[in-house]
């Protein structure tokens, strides 16, 4: 399809129509396709507002320039302009180009404001690459539904008007106007897997099918529609075997093996987690989803972890990796003041007064320690007779294994008074009015 101002409008409206608000703000990088985007939405009668923003990867020693650059365009047509330099260093096994992706998307989340659209230049060409890209991996319909045309972001919404439209048809455009942009000479680099499909293969492609871009979006869009109704079916499978954040084994089981596979993939993003590849997700229908009851079966990737405890499946994101890898540090209490513990684990305060609980008197004989578990520890609770061991109280409470370690024990001394708020201990327990009970404010969700 030719890019002429009507074209580019009737795009906008379709893409705006799932109820975005009517201020745009431009993804400018001062290339051609962003510049065509900002001033074509600067020709239309909008209704909102229009700003321009940049992001500085600082990966490049002529960002500097590029970023005045941007700023100059803007103040020739009065755009406002916004700007900023994001880190977009890659973390392990991260490749530069998905660094950068995550570093520049991740700060416009946090700037967009509510219902704000986000206007990229991603075109009909970009498209096709992405499309191949997916297919190369093995991506599913999700993956092959590529870049949509509209997708939320933060407060706001991302928009991509120009997906219909090839980029020989923008250059045209920004021609006969007179337009001027940057040329980014990393796009020219073959060793990245994008500029070689760009310059190595596409050319080819085009010469023997034309339309092979228009082609690309359709099926893209096709993908999607089909991506929407496997979320649909998952959503309502996980509405039967999830209640709790968690998977319930038993009932996961009674489905086909691809309808386990979807829902699992659903169940992690809804969890928030990125997802594992083809062959970790087999394993874990393989290994974790069907081990016996008593094993303690785990899939780590490096984006999260799905475990395996009595009859449940427990997804866990990366951060809370990092945070049950890390040792618990014991520490003296104050009991007057509540205690940080640090970590995402939330704080212990103590509350007295309110009926039962330990006696006051017993707290004041020597100074309280928060000490974790480190195996043998037990407790005489209230009413029973005999100790309990504290191993089995967990176990018999379900705390998952990997949660145990990490339970707060309240010492005075060498005596055991309580772990966390759960369970108290006999020896200090007054059944008057005055007693006092352990509070653990924001303790993280043990599913």
């Amino acid at each position: 399809m030719s890019f002429s101002k009507e074209a580019f409008e009737a795009a906008v409206a379709e893409a705006i129509a799932d109820g975005a608000s009517h201020n745009f703000a431009v993804a400018l990088s001062g290339g051609l396709d962003s510049t065509v985007a900002l001033h074509a939405l600067r020709e239309l009668p909008l209704t909102g507002s229009l700003r321009a923003i940049h992001v500085d990867h600082g990966l490049h020693p002529d960002s500097g320039a590029w970023r005045d650059h941007c700023e100059r365009v803007c103040l020739a047509i009065e755009v406002p302009f916004t700007d900023a330099v994001v880190d977009a260093r890659p973390g392990r096994g991260e490749s530069p180009e998905e660094a950068a992706r995550r570093a520049r998307y991740g700060w416009l989340a946090t700037e967009l404001q509510p219902g704000e659209i986000l206007v990229t230049g991603h075109h009909a060409d970009d498209q096709l690459e992405t499309v191949l890209l997916q297919l190369l991996r093995g991506a599913g319909p999700a993956g092959l539904a590529a870049m949509p045309a509209l997708a939320r972001l933060g407060a706001g919404w991302l928009c991509r008007p120009l997906l219909r439209f090839r980029r020989q048809d923008l250059q045209t455009w920004a021609r006969a106007r007179g337009l001027s942009w940057l040329e980014d000479p990393s796009n020219r680099e073959a060793g990245f897997d994008r500029n070689y499909l760009r310059h190595e293969v596409l050319p080819a492609l085009y010469e023997r099918w034309p339309a092979a871009a228009v082609s690309a979006v359709r099926s893209a869009r096709h993908c999607g529609e089909a991506a929407e109704l496997l979320a649909e079916l998952a959503d309502g499978d996980l509405s039967v075997v999830s209640g709790d954040g968690t998977l319930d084994v038993s009932r996961m089981r009674e489905f086909s093996s691809p309808r386990q596979r979807n829902l699992l993939r659903r169940w992690l993003t809804v969890r928030g987690l990125e997802l594992p590849d083809a062959r970790r997700t087999q394993s874990i229908l393989d290994n974790v989803l069907g081990a016996r009851r008593d094993r303690r079966a785990e899939v780590r990737w490096p984006g999260g972890s799905v475990r395996r405890y009595r009859d449940r499946l427990f997804a866990l994101d990366r951060n809370l990796l990092a945070r049950l890898d890390r040792p618990r540090p014991d520490g003296a209490w104050s009991v007057d003041q509540p205690l940080e513990l640090g970590g995402g684990m939330g704080r212990l305060r103590l509350v007295c007064g309110g009926g039962p609980g330990l006696s006051r008197d017993g707290l004041e004989k020597g100074p309280l320690h928060v000490r974790y578990r480190v195996g043998g520890e037990k407790i005489r609770l209230p009413g029973r007779a005999g100790t309990r061991s504290v191993k089995k109280l967990l176990q018999e409470a379900g705390v998952p294994p990997w949660w145990r370690r990490h339970i707060p024990l309240i010492w005075c001394g060498d005596r055991l008074l309580c772990v966390a708020d759960l369970w108290y201990s006999a020896d200090s327990w007054v059944a008057g009015p005055e007693g006092c009970l352990v509070v653990w404010e924001d303790r993280p969700d043990f599913s």
